[in-house]
């Protein structure tokens, strides 16, 4: 299971790829997803990383995740990436 720090970097990693499909960007984004980053940190399962959600608040970025699975919201506004 991942930690936020984990899923935050395999976010950051799935929207590098999208914007530049770039080999070395899939391989990374291959790499975090064999070590288990994209996984729920409470429940173990996949998370669709497209359902990142943001919003804009008083000028400051929100972003957070639902599992589909156990449906734990992750805050990922302040988490570091690792």
């Amino acid at each position: 299971m991942a930690d936020l720090g984990q899923l935050r970097k395999v976010l950051r990693a799935f929207y590098r790829f999208r914007r530049e499909p770039t080999p070395e960007n899939r391989l990374e984004l291959e790499e975090l997803r064999f070590l288990g980053a994209d996984r729920c940190p409470s429940c173990g399962e996949e998370i669709d990383l497209a359902r990142l959600r943001r919003s804009d608040r008083g000028g400051r970025i929100q972003e957070w995740l639902v599992c589909p699975a156990c449906g734990d919201r992750f805050d990922l506004t302040d988490v570091p990436v690792q």
